[in-house]
């Protein structure tokens, strides 16, 4: 199957020159063809309310929750005052665990470790 000479290419070819950047461009742009679309206007409303629902939920119920449990883990609240009554201590919950609560932290830390194994090995 063979291409047909456009404008620009009989033009050269009658004058005798070589085709130019711009002329070889212009016969670039002609020749594409138009992309093929695999799914039609249907199929992509289905797979956005497919994986934007669940993602969203996902978003909403994982990942909000979590980031504001890192936020609140430097600030002090009583959860029976309102929110508004939140006050930031930086680092100060972090030395509280690690320094007065030391003789309890470390075999907290062991048991739920030995848990995590059991349950991978007993899944296994």
């Amino acid at each position: 199957m063979a291409i047909e000479p456009t404008s620009v290419e009989t033009a050269s070819a009658a004058s005798g020159t070589a085709p130019t950047a711009a002329s070889t461009a212009l016969l670039t742009a002609r020749i594409r063809r138009r992309r093929y679309q695999t799914f039609t206007r249907r199929d992509r409303l289905w797979l956005t309310l497919m994986v934007g629902i669940p993602a969203t939920l996902h978003i909403m119920l994982v990942w909000i929750p979590a980031l504001l449990t890192a936020v609140l883990s430097f600030a002090e609240w009583d959860n029976l005052l309102p929110i508004s009554e939140v006050s930031p201590v930086g680092f100060r919950n972090y030395w509280q665990i690690f320094t007065i609560f030391d003789n309890r932290l470390f075999p907290a830390i062991f048991n739920n470790l030995m848990l995590i194994a059991w349950l991978f090995v007993c899944s296994a």
